[in-house]
């Protein structure tokens, strides 16, 4: 087999490339061993995996050589991206060749989605003679003779990178051939629930504990209103695990007003145990990741998904658009829920979380009774209250002093 496939360029190896910072090979080089990080490679999909030993395996039996297509530096210039082209052709014994070309990723949205479309010739009733000039132009792709683009053979580094992965014997089982084998397929593979519990360091106060239970005895809906400080965090994640102890899977999903946030909440999840995925950039940097696990967990392939993101990445259409995916039980907390009450945010609250929790000091918004109106309506009422004076009794907080100030 012969593939020529495109690199993913990030923005920066894009402006290296067009004012040459560095040599293109470099770049290049830089750009794939980075696709092969162990901090990825580690949360790919048991399917992913399974994918990159088949590749692995052609390589190291010297069936498969892979070279890298690279718009030229003009084009670079002028806001292409990417070598985007779909076509293949497959050839017998005899010589007789089949010529495809056609749109489709293997992508949700490509399989799923989208509507494509896929042209089919065939070299024995080829009036036209379009296999001939597809087999024409694939060769001149290959030699590197095509305008427009830079064909480079595949970096030595990213090729050590893959040959990791090679299996002690020849792949021979598809593991989407069918779903209800996984489990034999992939034996240890599958993304099973691991360590998801309450840290044995944390001790709930018994507050904490009522929230939960109230948020439970309401088919795990509703408002919590508690106190800044008073553990909102912990609190949803305890009750997140009692789901969990509950059914055997959950797509969580939280979403908070600020980045340093977002970094704050997954500082305590993983040490629940979960491995969230953090978007807050931008969505070439968490999309396809969030899709990968989207569509193992429909398929049963993982248990759980918790993903944090930002109140504004949340509402992005974007994000939408990936969330309407999920296909199985799934929750939807939002830190300082009072945010999402403005017109942007409650008119993009999706429907498809079975489980719903506002977090917040003061839900209510103020001058604003329709927006409070569609909070309550989506998350459910307040169903456990925590006050400052509360909080300050219990001693969880200080008491605050008050200095008046006069010039």
């Amino acid at each position: 087999m012969r593939l020529i496939a495109s690199p993913w360029l990030e923005p920066e190896d894009i402006e290296a490339f067009k004012k040459g910072y560095a040599a293109r090979d470099d770049i290049l080089e830089r750009a794939l061993v980075r696709q092969f990080k162990d901090e990825l490679l580690d949360e790919a999909s048991p399917i992913i995996r399974h994918r990159l030993e088949c590749i692995a395996w052609l390589i190291a039996e010297e069936r498969l050589d892979i070279k890298v297509a690279c718009p030229s530096h003009n084009l670079l210039g002028s806001g292409l991206g990417i070598y985007h082209e779909k076509i293949g052709l497959f050839f017998d014994a005899a010589g007789n060749c089949v010529a495809f070309t056609g749109s489709p990723n293997e992508t949700v949205g490509g399989l799923v989605s989208n509507f494509e479309s896929m042209d089919v010739y065939f070299s024995w009733d080829d009036l036209h003679g379009r296999v001939e000039r597809k087999k024409t132009n694939f060769e001149r792709l290959w030699d590197n003779l095509t305008s427009g683009l830079n064909i480079l053979e595949f970096p030595v580094a990213a090729k050590r990178r893959l040959l990791r992965f090679r299996p002690q014997t020849r792949p021979e089982v598809d593991p989407e051939s069918d779903i209800a084998s996984k489990a034999s397929v992939f034996g240890k593979g599958l993304r099973r629930r691991k360590n998801i519990d309450i840290p044995s360091d944390i001790k709930l106060r018994h507050y904490q504990e009522a929230a939960c239970e109230a948020w439970m005895s309401n088919q795990g809906r509703g408002l919590l209103t508690m106190a800044t400080g008073s553990g909102k965090t912990i609190t949803a994640l305890a009750s997140v695990v009692r789901i969990l102890k509950e059914q055997s899977n959950l797509f969580v999903v939280v979403a908070t007003p600020f980045q340093h946030l977002v970094d704050q909440w997954a500082d305590e999840a993983r040490r629940f145990g979960f491995q969230p995925i953090l978007a807050y950039q931008s969505r070439q940097v968490w999309e396809s990741l969030l899709n990968s696990r989207t569509l193992d967990y429909n398929l049963g392939n993982r248990e759980n998904v918790f993903l944090i993101t930002t109140h504004s990445t949340f509402i992005a259409d974007a994000m939408q658009e990936s969330l309407s995916r999920v296909k199985r039980s799934s929750l939807l907390v939002v830190d300082e829920v009072h945010h999402l009450g403005a017109t942007e945010g409650r008119k993009n609250l999706p429907e498809v979380f079975s489980y719903r929790m506002g977090l917040s000091a003061t839900p209510k918004r103020w001058f604003d009774e329709e927006g409070t109106t569609a909070l309550e309506e989506y998350f459910g009422s307040a169903v456990f209250e925590f006050t400052l004076k509360e909080a300050i009794a219990e001693g969880c907080l200080s008491k605050y002093i008050t200095l008046c100030l006069s010039n």
